[in-house]
């Protein structure tokens, strides 16, 4: 799950946290979570993956803008040769008011195989 974690999603914090739970809720150990927190070049941080079941989601903070191609960019560089079943990218769209986006973005290679 790609998450993104940019200021104006702030209002939408208690849907991302229930999206979370719902999918911890029926995820299990032979098929493991892994969340991919986004960062704004303004935030002072990187990106991080973190399993779901590590993911502490009172601690998720909204800060920064960036172009939602930046979501998939980071999340293919945190990814590594990861392969997953399927992508879920909880975003607000609301990063289109950034303007275009400087990375040439690509459909990531899920569901692998």
């Amino acid at each position: 799950m790609v998450v993104d974690t940019l200021a104006q999603h702030a209002g939408n914090a208690s849907l991302v946290t229930e999206a979370l739970e719902q999918i911890k809720a029926v995820s299990t150990p032979e098929a493991p979570v892994d969340v991919y927190l986004t960062a704004s070049p303004y935030r002072g941080e990187a990106p991080v993956r973190i399993s779901l079941e590590d993911l502490d989601l009172a601690k998720i903070v909204y800060f920064g803008g960036q172009n939602p191609g930046e979501l998939i960019a980071q999340f293919e560089t945190l990814r590594g040769d990861r392969l997953y079943d399927a992508v879920l990218v909880l975003t607000d769209g609301s990063g289109y008011e950034l303007g275009a986006s400087e990375f040439d973005v690509r459909v990531p290679d899920a569901p692998s195989g």
